[in-house]
């Protein structure tokens, strides 16, 4: 998209201004001159397609069209009938406008999101999603965060094999508590998930049915275990309990001491594809209802 502001626009909108009236009443003229000298009927116009054409063409040739169409619309207007001249024409139909497409989303990039659709890429069919309002940064690994590093942040993590600077979740820790050593791997299933996370030590599940993009998905609600001793865990009293990681643990999954976690897990073509919905204890309900609109509105393919 180009503004105003653009410099390429800034020469297109010269051009028409210094150069439209007068290409315009040429052609008018010499519109008229075959209007009277030619049969009046409707013309089927060809159309090119252009594979690769760059900003600056495209808008110029918009620009050019504009100036043809209104020619061949006076063209098309019934002209009085007069003694001796053609009988008046019947109106011709009018096309129905051509939808506008959507736009293409944008990969989720580290920095600031403006309001838009946006995706991200891994290894099955692209996730598509739509940020109705400013706030939105992304981080590394397309983890994306509304009021990032407040009390009141909510985001969205995504699990993805394929994913820029991201990481599947391949594998789960035996024992959140006493996590160092017992990261173990699973089948990559979603069935796999559930069972690696059933049998896991000093945390407690529940699994629900929802949707994620219009496709299947579980709920998956992991809570502390009843009566866990935080001080005798891997990261002392002040936690947290270990989930899920890296087979590296550069990234995981974790909870702090009191709180529980949420997680949409679902299969796409194969593969296992995860999300960490964050809710920060000060979220907002705006902020929170926005995040539920960004999960709303995920969608898979173009």
């Amino acid at each position: 998209m180009t503004t105003d502001r653009d410099p390429r626009t800034r020469i297109v909108l010269s051009w028409l201004r210094e150069d439209a009236h007068e290409n315009a009443e040429r052609l008018l003229l010499r519109a008229l001159d075959e209007v009277d000298t030619t049969p009046q009927r409707g013309r089927s116009l060809p159309v090119r397609r252009f594979a690769d054409m760059n900003s600056f063409a495209k808008l110029a040739i918009a620009a050019a069209a504009v100036v043809v169409v209104a020619i061949a619309g006076f063209q098309l207007l019934p002209r009085s009938s007069m003694p001796g001249g053609q009988p008046a024409l019947s109106p011709s139909p009018t096309a129905s406008p051509t939808p506008t497409a959507e736009p293409s989303a944008m990969a989720v990039r580290f920095g600031s999101l403006q309001p838009g659709t946006y995706a991200w890429i891994w290894d099955g069919p692209d996730i598509s999603f739509r940020l109705s309002e400013g706030g939105w940064t992304g981080q590394t690994g397309g983890h994306i965060r509304l009021h990032y590093d407040q009390p009141t942040e909510v985001g969205l993590t995504p699990w993805l094999p394929g994913l820029s600077g991201g990481f599947a979740v391949t594998h789960v820790y035996a024992d959140a508590c006493r996590s160092e050593g017992a990261l173990e791997p699973f089948d990559g299933t979603l069935q796999g998930l559930l069972d690696a996370l059933d049998a896991q030590v000093n945390t407690d599940i529940t699994v629900t049915d929802t949707t994620f993009g219009g496709r299947p998905a579980k709920h998956i609600v992991v809570a502390p275990s009843v009566g866990v001793d935080m001080a005798d865990c891997r990261h002392g009293a002040e936690g947290p309990l270990q989930i899920w990681a890296d087979p590296e643990e550069n990234s995981y999954f974790a909870l702090p001491t009191t709180l529980s976690g949420t997680a949409i897990a679902l299969e796409v073509d194969g593969e296992l594809a995860v999300f960490n919905p964050l809710e920060a204890p000060e979220a907002s309900a705006s902020n929170l209802a926005e995040l539920e609109a960004v999960i709303a509105s995920t969608q898979f393919g173009p």
